[in-house]
């Protein structure tokens, strides 16, 4: 259990107890096993690991926070981004390839209108799927670096410390 590679004598009396892993490079003997799995010492110690694992730090109230408002603010945009493009194409203020009107009132053909509707539909999905992925790992940056700018006003530097 120790992580040691030094040999350990095991005796009847003193020291009777073989851990998982455990390589035999002398003697003879026999073994009960009394505990498999989670039961174990090892399994123990990894079960009350994972426990800690689920504890939240204060940092991650504030992430989680922060990157719900960025998945809000991307959702925001990209509705606001549908409704301009839907508007634009719907006044007459696009123009195709061919330099012309995309939308001209009755004489478009439906299928071109709805063409145009799934690209801008697409448009404004993409800004969703890419804001809300993107937050997270923006919304850790932000926050580290407004952290580590606190600790520097608060002369918790680091070199400082270790110069003391």
């Amino acid at each position: 259990m120790t992580g040691e590679s030094d040999h350990v004598e095991i005796h009847e009396k003193d020291n009777p107890f073989l851990f998982s892993g455990t390589k035999i490079s002398d003697g003879f003997g026999t073994m009960v096993v009394t505990s498999v799995g989670m039961n174990t010492a090892w399994g123990e110690m990894m079960s009350s690991i994972r426990r800690e694992l689920d504890e939240q730090t204060p940092l991650q109230p504030r992430l989680d926070k922060l990157a719900s408002s960025i998945g809000k603010l991307g959702l925001a945009i990209a509705l606001i981004v549908l409704v301009v493009l839907l508007v634009r194409y719907f006044t007459g203020n696009t123009v195709g390839d061919d330099g012309k009107k995309e939308f001209n009132g009755s004489k478009t053909n439906m299928d071109k209108v709805m063409d145009s509707v799934v690209r801008i539909v697409s448009a404004a999905v993409t800004i969703v799927v890419v804001a809300i992925p993107e937050g997270l790992p923006l919304a850790v940056t932000l926050t580290l670096a407004y952290s580590m700018k606190r600790m520097m006003a608060d002369q918790a530097n680091g070199q400082e410390t270790l110069s003391m």
